[in-house]
């Protein structure tokens, strides 16, 4: 018989947002942390920091208004570092360069582009 994969999300992180919200109620209420917006973002498996500061928000958590500027800033201010990142990085193909595939064709049926030194081989075979 063949067995079943497991997948490494706990209950929780399943959840659907009205079920994370009732049960999120009820956890906020006993959490005694210092470190909320980290541990409700964990806790539930959310990808993104803002969210988890939205939702907190949402259920009723008093949270200081400097700490959640500081955090939108801290978000921007990655998200800006990595573009930057990505445009600083070296290009590794001249002007002159042409693929050998269609890169216009999104589908995967695109086949090479003969060149043309195979295009005169077949022609002097013939």
């Amino acid at each position: 018989m063949k067995t079943k994969k497991r997948t490494k999300l706990t209950r929780r992180q399943k959840m659907t947002r009205a079920a994370r919200y009732k049960d999120a109620k009820l956890w906020i209420k006993d959490y005694e942390g210092k470190i909320l917006v980290q541990k409700y973002k964990k806790r539930y498996g959310l990808d993104s920091i803002l969210k988890a500061v939205d939702e907190l928000l949402k259920l009723g958590a008093k949270l200081d208004r400097e700490y959640v500027a500081r955090i939108k800033k801290s978000v921007e201010t990655n998200i800006a570092h990595s573009i930057a990142k990505k445009e600083s990085r070296p290009v590794f193909y001249t002007d002159d360069y042409t693929p050998k595939r269609d890169v216009t064709n999104t589908d995967n049926k695109s086949e090479l582009k003969p060149t043309e030194s195979l295009e005169e081989g077949s022609k002097s075979t013939n």
